[in-house]
């Protein structure tokens, strides 16, 4: 059985004492980003907001690779943002993701850091098709550190992709599913973390990614 620290030797240790405790798989669900915005004094439309988003993001997945998990699962667009009636808002929605996440300056930061990183059914979103395979051809394919982007236009649309990838793949399991719909078999993630309502549905928690007790914790 592991010994887990107290908390005070935690908070004083240094990231690689957190290797041996850290989860394989995790999914940190981060929402209020324009609320987050607003708080700390950046206007939460245009061009600013959406590097400042980036900023936040990539220091977010920075101290959770350096704390040892191995796969991050990141929620980050779903129903209710293409729902949007803000009109910059949604006439841009899917530019900066696209940019945010898969642009010049984002590819270059992912090499220097070492990260790979896919967005999940990338081959069956018609508008992340190509910042998909942008990202399998311009982000480390051995690294230790994957950087999973998921991205919902539907509530129904996970279990599409599902079915669909099953169907054309004939797989007759689990494992054989997730080779089909993520490209390769993923650990089952063992800790959810989110921000704003405690709530979960297929926007927090991807098909055949949870195969076991799944701890959750939310923060404000």
């Amino acid at each position: 059985m592991a010994h887990f620290p107290d908390q005070d030797t935690l908070l004083s240790a240094p990231d690689d004492a957190f290797h041996k405790i850290a989860p394989f798989t995790m999914i940190y669900g981060a929402s209020g980003t324009r609320r987050a915005a607003a708080l700390a004094g950046v206007k939460t439309s245009g061009q600013i907001y959406a590097d400042w988003t980036q900023g936040e993001l990539f220091r977010a997945v920075g101290v959770i690779f350096r704390h040892g998990v191995r796969h991050l699962v990141m929620p980050m667009l779903g129903p209710s943002q293409f729902e949007e009636a803000t009109p910059e808002y949604h006439k841009y929605l899917w530019r900066w993701f696209v940019d945010g996440l898969a642009g010049e300056n984002a590819l270059a930061h992912y090499q220097s850091e070492g990260w790979r990183v896919r967005i999940v059914c990338s081959q069956l979103i018609p508008n992340v098709q190509m910042a998909g395979q942008r990202l399998i051809e311009n982000t480390p394919f051995d690294s230790p550190h994957t950087l999973w982007c998921y991205v919902v236009p539907d509530y129904n649309q996970p279990w599409e992709w599902l079915l669909q990838s099953v169907s054309q793949s004939k797989a007759i399991n689990r494992s054989e599913a997730m080779l089909a719909m993520y490209g390769e078999k993923i650990p089952s993630a063992e800790i959810y973390i989110g921000t704003g309502k405690l709530q979960m549905s297929s926007l927090q928690l991807p098909p055949l990614l949870v195969n076991g007790p799944l701890q959750c914790y939310w923060s404000q």
